[in-house]
C-alpha cells in the first residue's frame, strides 16, 4: 500500500473522531467529520472513474460512501436492535481499513479540487456570491418564533429582487467563464433559495420533521426507536450517525441535512446528467440547469425521510441517461444509493430504483422485441410498485379492491383539481393570474414535454426513458388515489402519498424542456431573464403563503406553543394528562418532551397530545371544536386510559368563537394563562364516576 496524502490524512481523520465520541467537542468533530468523508469519497471515487471529470468522480464516491453506510448502519440496527455509539465506531473504522486498501494500484498524489483559471472575468460571479449572501443575511435578520403562517409576509420584494439578481449572474458567470467558479457559485445561489424556512422558522417548520426528529432524538438517547422498523430507518441511523461524529445537535443536523446536501448535490449532479447524458455542452449544462427548479420545489426544502428521496430523485431523473451508459463501478454506486435511499422511505425510491435498472438493460439492446419487452416490464413494475407497497402497509387485499380504480376514478382525477379559490369579492387581477399561472404551470409543462420528446431530434435519443417513466408513475399514481383508505388518517391528507408522486411527474417533465430551451440559438439575454423570473416566481409558491387568494391559516410553531405545553406539564403535578390541541402546538410538546407518554385507547397507541395521525385524540379535539365540550366524551376517555386531567389548548392567535370559549370556561375546572394562550382544565372525572356507578 502507498501512503499517499488522502490515505494518511484519512488514518488521522478517522482517529480523531474516535477520540471524540463520547466528548462531543463539536468543532473538533466537525473538522474531523469533513475530512474523513472528504478523504472516503476522494478514494472511492478515483477508483471507481480513474482518469474522469473530478466533478463525476467526487459523486460517484459520495453516492457509494452514503449507500454503504446507510445499508450497513441501518442492518446493525435491524440485528442488535439498538445503535450506539460502538456501532458507529465499528462503522468508521471498517469504511477507514476499506478505503485503504481498495485501489491500492490506483494512487493519485494530489486531491482532485475544482479548477479555478486565472485572468478570467469576476463580476458577475462577485454579483451573485453578494446578492446570495444579502439574501441569506435577510432571512437570519427576519428569523423568528412567532406564530408565522408564511415567511412571505415578513418581506417586501426585496428577496425576491436579490435571488433574480444572484440567479442572473450565476448564468451570466457561467456563459463567461470556463472554469469551476461559476458551479462553486450555483451551490451559494441554490443554498439561499433552499435555506429559507430552515433560517427563517426558530424553533422549526412544518408538522412531521419535529416527529422525525423526536424518533431521532430517542435512538440517540437510548440506543433505540419503538418499535424498531425498517421504515424510516435510514434517516435515523444517518443523523445519529453525523450526531456522535460531529457533536452537532440532533436538531442542527436534522433542519440543515436536506438544505445542505442538496445544494451541493443538485448543481453537480444537474450539470453532469445535462452534459453527459442529454448532450449539452459543459457551458450550457452550467448556464442553464436551474430550469429543474421552474416546478415548485417546497419538498426540497426540509427534512423528513420522503424528501431526502425527492431530493436524490431531483439528481436522478436528469442523469439517468448518464448513469444507464455509465461503467459498472458508477452504476454500482447509484443503484447501492437507491437501496439506501429505500430505507428512508420507499415512496418514490422504489419506482426509480425499477426504473433505472431496467433502463441499464434495454441500453445496448439490439432486438427490438427484447427493447419492448424491458420498456413494457418496466412500466408495468414502475406502475405496480407504490400499490403494492401500499397494500402491505395496510392489509389490503388488492384482488378484491380491484374495481375502486373505476369507481374512485373521480378521486385521481381530484389530484388534478385547482387548490386555489376566491372567497373575498375583491382579489387583484394580479393575484388572480399569478395563481392561476401556479395552477397551469405543471400541467402545460407535463404536456409539452411529452410532445417534446417525440417531436425534437436534440431529446429524442432519451425519449423512450422519459415515456417509460412517466407513464408508468401515472399508473402508479391512478393506483395510490383509488385503492386505498388509510386508517388513522384524516380525510383531507388521504391523497397525500399519490399527490407527492404526482409532483414528481411533474417535476420530471422538466429536463428535455431545459435541453431544448438551452438549444435555442437566438435571444440568448432574452431567456436568461425569462428563466430567473420563472425561478423567483416558482420560489414563492415553494413556501407557504398567506393571501387574499390563498387564505388558509396554518402557522409554524411558535414560542407560545413552547411556553403552553411547558405550563400544562408543571400543572398536571405529575398526574397522567392528555391534551386537545391543534397539530403544531403537539409538535412543540413532541419537540419538549419526546414521545413521553402513550396510552391505549379503543386498541390503538396514542400520544397524549392530539395528532391527525394518532387516533381518537384528535377527533376528540375537532368534535370539541365544532361542537362543543363534551364531559361524558372526556369522561370516557379519562376512564378508558386512565389519566386523571385533560387539557384543552386555546391560543389567543387562533380563531375561536365566542360560544366555544364560554362552554370551554363553564365546564373546566381551572384556566390557566399565560400571554398568548388560555387552557382549560378538566379534572372532575372521580365525580362523573361515582355518577355512572349510580
Amino acid at each position: 500500500m502507498r501512503w499517499d496524502p488522502p490515505r494518511i490524512v484519512l488514518l488521522v481523520a478517522s482517529v480523531i473522531l474516535s477520540m471524540n465520541v463520547g466528548v462531543g467537542m463539536w468543532w473538533i468533530g466537525v473538522v474531523g467529520s469533513l475530512l474523513f468523508f472528504g478523504c472516503v469519497v476522494v478514494l472511492i471515487g478515483r477508483v471507481a472513474v480513474f482518469g474522469r471529470d473530478v466533478w463525476e468522480r467526487l459523486v460517484v464516491g459520495s453516492l457509494a460512501v452514503f449507500g454503504t453506510s446507510t445499508i450497513f448502519l441501518v442492518g446493525l440496527y435491524l440485528s442488535v436492535g439498538r445503535l450506539d455509539e460502538r456501532m458507529i465506531l465499528l462503522t468508521l473504522w471498517l469504511v477507514t481499513i476499506g478505503c485503504l486498501l481498495v485501489g491500492s494500484g490506483r494512487v493519485m498524489c494530489f486531491f482532485p479540487c475544482p479548477s479555478i483559471e486565472r485572468n478570467q472575468p469576476w463580476l458577475f460571479s462577485a454579483i451573485s456570491l453578494l446578492a446570495s449572501l444579502l439574501l441569506i443575511s435577510l432571512m437570519v435578520l427576519a428569523r423568528t418564533d412567532i406564530p408565522l403562517v408564511s415567511p412571505w409576509n415578513l418581506f417586501g420584494p426585496e428577496p425576491f429582487v436579490l435571488l433574480f439578481v444572484a440567479i442572473v449572474s450565476a448564468i451570466l458567470a457561467a456563459r463567461e467563464r470556463d472554469d469551476d467558479v461559476p458551479l462553486i457559485g450555483w451551490m451559494f445561489v441554490t443554498f439561499s433559495a433552499l435555506s429559507v424556512s430552515a433560517i427563517v422558522y426558530a424553533i422549526g417548520f412544518g408538522f412531521d420533521p419535529f416527529l422525525h426528529r423526536a424518533a431521532e432524538e430517542a435512538l440517540v438517547q437510548t440506543g433505540v426507536v419503538e418499535p424498531v422498523r425498517l421504515l424510516y430507518s435510514g434517516q435515523y441511523v444517518i443523523v445519529a450517525a453525523l450526531h456522535h461524529l460531529t457533536g452537532l445537535s440532533v436538531k442542527l443536523i436534522d433542519i440543515w441535512l436536506v438544505p445542505v446536501v442538496e445544494s451541493l448535490w443538485l448543481p453537480i449532479m444537474a450539470t453532469l446528467g445535462f452534459e453527459h447524458g442529454w448532450g449539452l455542452t459543459r457551458r450550457q449544462a452550467r448556464m442553464w440547469w436551474i430550469g429543474i427548479l421552474a416546478i415548485p420545489f417546497m419538498l426540497a426544502t426540509f427534512t423528513v425521510p420522503f424528501t431526502v428521496t425527492y431530493v436524490l430523485f431531483l439528481g436522478f431523473m436528469v442523469a439517468y441517461p448518464w448513469v444507464a451508459r455509465a461503467p459498472r463501478v458508477c452504476f454500482a454506486s447509484v443503484m447501492l444509493a437507491l437501496v439506501a435511499a429505500v430505507l428512508f422511505h420507499p415512496l418514490l425510491a422504489v419506482p426509480l430504483l425499477v426504473f433505472l435498472f431496467f433502463e441499464r438493460l434495454v441500453v445496448g439492446r439490439q432486438s427490438f422485441l427484447a427493447r419492448i419487452a424491458f420498456i413494457a416490464a418496466a412500466v408495468l413494475l414502475v406502475g405496480l410498485t407504490v400499490p403494492a407497497m401500499l397494500a402491505i402497509a395496510s392489509h389490503t387485499n388488492l384482488g378484491g379492491s380491484l374495481r375502486l380504480l373505476v369507481t374512485k376514478l373521480p378521486d385521481f382525477f381530484r389530484l388534478f383539481a385547482s387548490p386555489y379559490w376566491g372567497p373575498y369579492p375583491y382579489i387583484p387581477w394580479a393575484l388572480d393570474f399569478l395563481y392561476d399561472f401556479r395552477y397551469w404551470l405543471p400541467i402545460v409543462v407535463f404536456l409539452t414535454s411529452l410532445v417534446v420528446v417525440c417531436a425534437c431530434t436534440s431529446v429524442r435519443a432519451n425519449a423512450r426513458g422519459h415515456l417509460t417513466f412517466s407513464l408508468g408513475l401515472l399508473l402508479t399514481i391512478w393506483g395510490a388515489s383509488t385503492l386505498f383508505t388509510f386508517e388513522g388518517i384524516i380525510q383531507h391528507e388521504q391523497l397525500e402519498f399519490a399527490l407527492r408522486l404526482l409532483q414528481a411527474l411533474y417535476t420530471f417533465a422538466l429536463p428535455p424542456l431545459v435541453v431544448v430551451f438551452a438549444r435555442l440559438h437566438r435571444f440568448e439575454f432574452g431567456r436568461v431573464f425569462l428563466l430567473a423570473l420563472l425561478v423567483v416566481v416558482v420560489w414563492f409558491f415553494s413556501y407557504p403563503q398567506y393571501n387574499l387568494k390563498y387564505p388558509f391559516f396554518s402557522p409554524g410553531v411558535s414560542a407560545v406553543d413552547v411556553e403552553g405545553v411547558h405550563l400544562i406539564e408543571e400543572a398536571s403535578q405529575g398526574e397522567p394528562y392528555l391534551v386537545l390541541s391543534h397539530q403544531l402546538m403537539s409538535a412543540a410538546a413532541i419537540q419538549e418532551f419526546g414521545f413521553a407518554h402513550t396510552y391505549r385507547y379503543e386498541g390503538q397507541e396514542i400520544l397524549w397530545y392530539a395528532i391527525p395521525t394518532g387516533g381518537s385524540l384528535y377527533g376528540l379535539y375537532t368534535s370539541t371544536i365544532y361542537e362543543g365540550p363534551s364531559q361524558e366524551a372526556y369522561l370516557r376517555m379519562a376512564q378508558e386510559t386512565g389519566v386523571r386531567r385533560i387539557y384543552f389548548a386555546a391560543p389567543a392567535y387562533w380563531a375561536w368563537t365566542p360560544e366555544l370559549l364560554a362552554e370551554l370556561e363553564e365546564g373546566a375546572d381551572r384556566l390557566l394563562n399565560q400571554e398568548g394562550m388560555t387552557i382549560y382544565e378538566f379534572t372532575s372525572f372521580d365525580i362523573y364516576d361515582e355518577d355512572a356507578g349510580n
